[in-house]
This record gives structure tokens, sequence and C-alpha cells, in this order.
């Protein structure tokens, strides 16, 4: 037996009570439990990628002489490094109009303007080192020279997972409360 699809007749809008306006309380409330949260759900997030530099650590410090001294230092320099970026340089502010991240600050210290371009530089300088003895005849991942790699894909996964931690623009949301009077 064929079925048939039965339309709703169209019907104008009602004064549904669902769809009430927030008075001011309300819309503070809601701003509230909104800031509390972000700020909740960054912090568990927070903390899960930051398991991963931890993770990456253990493994470089499992193939430590194979790989030697000064690259276990830079590994482990590299993914401390990383996790400090995560947790202690914040993001640049969005721009409302374009999406884009304003211009760094002019009280942003040596520490927040040069960490993250040179711990990115020693991440690609390990990768090219690894693979670089990777290409001449050793065995990779036996002799500990791809553990080299990871700084630079940790590095990566965090810097993404970070971008996507931005916090919501909560001061954004207070320009926009509205002034409702109840009756």
């Amino acid at each position: 037996m064929a079925t048939t699809r039965l339309r709703r007749a169209l019907a104008p809008p009602t004064d549904d009570p669902t769809t009430a306006d927030l008075d001011e309380q309300e819309q503070a409330e809601l701003i509230t439990s909104l800031r509390t949260h972000d700020a909740r759900s960054s912090a568990i997030y927070r903390a899960l990628f930051a398991l991963v530099p931890v993770l990456a650590g253990l493994l470089v410090l499992s193939s430590a002489r194979s790989i030697g001294l000064a690259m276990t230092l830079g590994s482990l320099s590299s993914l401390a490094a990383t996790v400090y970026t995560l947790y202690y340089l914040p993001l640049p502010p969005i721009d409302e109009g374009k999406g884009k991240a304003k211009a760094k600050s002019e009280k942003d210290g040596p520490l927040e303007t040069w960490l993250m371009p040179l711990n990115a530089m020693l991440a690609c300088v390990l990768t090219i080192s690894g693979v670089a003895g990777m290409q001449n005849g050793l065995s990779g991942w036996e002799d500990g020279e791809g553990m080299l790699i990871l700084p630079f894909v940790v590095f990566i996964i965090v810097m993404v997972g970070r971008a996507t931690l931005a916090p919501i623009d909560v001061d954004g949301l207070e320009k926009l409360k509205y002034n409702y009077k109840g009756a």
C-alpha cells in the first residue's frame, strides 16, 4: 500500500508564550552561564590537548639513547614550549568585522612574541634531522630517528586545537543586549 504525504495548511504565526523576549536579568544569566560553560569546556579540552605532548615526551624519552642527548633535549624543549603555549599564551582577540586576529599588542613581551615562531622552527629542524637520518640508511623508527618528527606533529595538533578553543566573545554578546522592559 502506497503512503501519501500530507501537507499542513499554511497557518499564520501565533503569539506563542514560549518565544517571549528575555528581560535584562535573564540576559545576564544566559551570558553568565555561557561564560562558565565555555570556561569549563575549554579547561577540559586544554587538559586533553596537554596530554598529547606529555605522551610524545614519554616516547622521546624512551628512545633517548638512540637519538642522542642534543636531539632528546631539543625534542623535549619543543614539547614543553608547546604545552606552555597551550596553557599560558592567550589567543589574540578576533577582529569582529573581518574574523581575523588583531595585530600583536605593544605590551607583549619577548616570550609572547617569539616563543611560537622559535618553537615552530625548532620542530622543523628536528623533523628535517629525523627525515634526513631515515634517508641516510638508518632504519628510522627502530633507531629512534622517527621520534624526531613527533615535536612537529604535536605542535601542529596542539596549535589547531588551541585555535578551536578560542573563547566565546561574551563581551560582544553583552553589547547586543536589548532593553526589554516587562509589561
